[in-house]
């Protein structure tokens, strides 16, 4: 698949059009091109995965003639992966369908191993902020309209104008790797230079404060003779987007450097060529996906089969670090921790109270010194590097006071679960709080959402072996019986307090006192009592009674505790389901009472 340059920004413009407007213009012309068999073809591959799974999500856009423009899918998977992994994302739109010539978009971001993970793909007519717009929000709906932290694309005007009306509260950042890719057209001779590309470096990633970077700008402009040069007068003009110091607060997972360009570039190369369809490259492209979570599922077992070697063995937090996060994030961790150990000079001072204040230089770094407070009463601790917020993981110069202050076990709001062998567990807790969810804002639909793709994650690991999904459909058996159990008793006790409350009115309207129709009302039938029983005992597997250890579902069967149970009492145990304790069957209404088989192991 060849990528397909956008046009240099300083070319002539045609009488009366902007460059923009004939590239468009030209995309307008070839989507007459696009067969119709082909786009029905690809709708209707969209129709059979979503028959295959129901969380499978796809979106078209047609124009004003009825043909259809953009399209927008991504897998039910997906959708669990953007709940994991989704706080950070990079819009990558430099590839296109040679077939068509339209614009193939992947949104990508990174899972817990460091690797490259797609939510979405779309394929666009044009780019126009019109298309961008329409995408954006369509991915957005897509994901019950969460957005990410931070998201990362190439310089473009008519991206930045879509993602302010459907991002407004995530931070748009540009790529390094679009920005170093397009300086490679943009720049000629002068970007092979190694001097050349230290300088612009230090002005992306190496500077400190605003006025370092404007002085390392105006020198490289200076140096190389490129005080005209048009693109990169325009790159400056949206500088807080690219310089890391207008953006040490931005979340970007570590994604947003020349190494991720390296590893994305190797998601849609090789994918299509001149003749494939789109129908094609969408089959093309979900082969790569699956690789890709193939390649996580044989990293998660290898990190839970085997620990990361550590350098320094008897170190409680390099120990505490292997245990917690996967092999590849450890690696970085390690050498944060390792890089602290090399401080040339650490000047402690008290900021008054708990606060202190250190003043960290590191070897091999110059005169360059980084400031950390930490404050020992909360263990709350930040460095002007910025690394935690940005990346995730605690920078060396945090380690370093760490250590100075003796502090064996680095606390846990400092280990970000999205890194740890255990990203994947229990995301979907109906306790857990998010804040960024724009819409399901009801109690119910926010229920049904998250347990719909917990129980759909659940099915996708157990669909491809026998045993599994046994366990997992016996699992909803035991359930829905135990829910069966819960609502009769609920019912049933709802119409003892309606019928009690009937007879107490009709007590009262013959003419006792208030206090002795009080005393009537407590000697009748009262519904029963729900009790929790916290002995672990009151239920037992009939499976383990009998010896027999075959995989299946419990039958459970009621075992009476050791402290007499009184009539009309209801035992519960938190852990299993609800059973029923023999009950004076004569204290209920005639139309209330239970059969006698009620309560037993045959209604469990």
């Amino acid at each position: 698949m060849v990528s397909l340059a956008r046009p240099p920004l300083d070319i002539p413009e045609p009488p009366g059009y902007t460059v923009r407007e004939c590239y468009n213009q030209e995309n307008v012309q070839n989507i007459t091109l696009v067969e119709a068999a082909d786009s029905q073809s690809l709708v209707s591959y969209f129709k059979r995965r979503t028959n295959e799974e129901g969380m499978f999500y796809w979106d078209v856009q047609v124009d004003q003639e009825g043909r259809m423009t953009n399209f927008f899918f991504r897998d039910g998977k997906s959708r669990n992966d953007y709940d994991c992994f989704g706080d950070a994302v990079i819009f990558d739109t430099t590839y296109r369908t040679n077939k068509y010539s339209l614009i193939c978009a992947p949104f990508v971001g990174v899972n817990h191993h460091w690797h490259n993970i797609v939510f979405g793909c779309a394929f666009l007519l044009d780019d126009s902020t019109a298309s961008y717009t329409w995408l954006f929000r369509s991915f957005l709906e897509s994901m019950g309209g969460r957005s990410p932290k931070s998201i990362f694309t190439d310089q473009d005007e008519a991206i930045m104008q879509a993602a302010e009306q459907v991002f407004p509260n995530t931070q748009h950042c540009f790529s390094y790797w679009h920005i170093l890719k397009n300086a490679q057209a943009h720049l000629g001779t002068i970007n092979t230079s190694q001097a050349f590309q230290n300088m612009f470096m230090k002005c992306m990633q190496g500077s400190d404060t605003e006025a370092e970077m404007e002085e390392s700008w105006a020198a490289m402009l200076n140096e190389y003779k490129l005080e005209d040069n048009n693109w990169l007068n325009d790159l400056y003009k949206f500088h807080n987007r690219w310089c890391s110091v207008f953006n040490k607060e931005t979340f970007d997972g570590g994604i947003n450097s020349s190494q991720w360009g390296e590893v994305s570039n190797n998601i849609l190369t090789g994918v299509a060529d001149e003749s494939t369809s789109l129908t094609r490259f969408a089959l093309l492209l979900e082969k790569v996906v699956k690789t890709l979570r193939t390649n996580e599922s044989e990293e998660d077992f290898r990190c839970s089969q085997t620990a990361p070697v550590r350098a320094i063995k008897h170190s409680t937090v390099l120990k505490q670090a292997a245990e917690s996060y996967t092999h590849r994030i450890y690696k970085l961790f390690e050498a944060e921790f390792l890089d602290g150990c090399g401080a040339t000079s650490c000047d402690e001072s008290s900021c008054g109270g708990t606060l202190l204040r250190f003043d960290i230089t590191m070897q091999g770094r110059g005169s360059k010194m980084w400031t950390v407070l930490l404050d020992t009463s909360t263990m709350e601790i930040s460095c002007d590097c910025r690394k935690f917020e940005r990346m995730g993981l605690l920078c060396s110069h945090a380690l370093k006071a760490f250590s100075l202050q003796n502090v064996d076990t680095i606390p846990d709001k400092y280990i970000l679960k999205r890194w740890t062998k255990d990203a994947r567990r229990s995301m979907y807790n109906l306790c857990q709080e998010d804040s960024t969810q724009q819409e399901c804002t009801e109690a119910e639909l926010a229920y049904r959402n998250r347990a719909m793709q917990y129980a759909y994650n659940l099915v996708l690991k157990s669909q491809e072996l026998e045993e599994a999904r046994k366990i997992f459909w016996d699992s909803l058996e035991t359930g829905e019986k135990a829910l069966e159990v819960f609502f009769e008793m609920r019912n049933l006790r709802a119409q003892s307090a309606k019928d009690a409350n009937k007879r107490g009115k009709k007590k009262s309207s013959k003419g006792p006192s208030t206090k002795k129709a009080k005393q009537a009302l407590a000697s009748s039938s009262a519904a029963p009592e729900l009790l929790a029983q916290t002995n672990g005992q009151q239920f037992q597997s009939a499976q383990d009674a009998h010896g027999n250890a075959t995989i299946g579902r419990p039958v459970y069967y009621q075992a009476y505790p050791s402290t007499p149970m009184q009539p009309n009492q209801i035992f519960l145990n938190p852990n299993t389901m609800p059973v029923c304790a023999p009950q004076d069957l004569s204290t209920y209404p005639a139309i209330l009472r239970p059969n006698s088989n009620f309560g037993g192991a045959k209604n469990i």
